[in-house]
């Protein structure tokens, strides 16, 4: 996705890349099934981004300028400790009530 949005900022375009959800729903579907069979057999929790990065039926690529991604799979840095509020339900289960401080997710996103 990055090369997406570099190229958009090169052609004086908009850096607003957004694949349609579906799309991305595709890609993903092996990694899913594959994810959901385990955590089943193994009582495992999936956590689950792209409620977080997809909305209208898009998945955001760029929020407020700034990138979501590093490269065409994996989050940014930045972006991915925005979402460490997904990972408090399931750690408080394991963890018997963990409380956090999390500022939630950050203004710049």
């Amino acid at each position: 996705m990055p090369e997406a949005v570099a190229k958009a900022m090169i052609q004086g375009t908009s850096p607003d890349v957004a694949p349609p959800l579906d799309y991305v729903e595709k890609r993903q579907a092996l990694s899913h099934a594959i994810l959901s069979r385990l955590a089943a057999k193994y009582g495992a929790t999936i956590i689950d981004p792209l409620p977080s990065i997809c909305g209208n039926g898009r998945c955001d690529a760029v929020r407020n300028g700034l990138p979501l991604y590093k490269d065409a799979d994996h989050l940014a840095a930045t972006f991915a400790t925005t979402l460490s509020p997904l990972y408090v339900p399931a750690l408080s289960e394991l963890r018997g009530g963990l409380t956090t401080t999390s500022p939630g997710i950050d203004a710049r996103y």
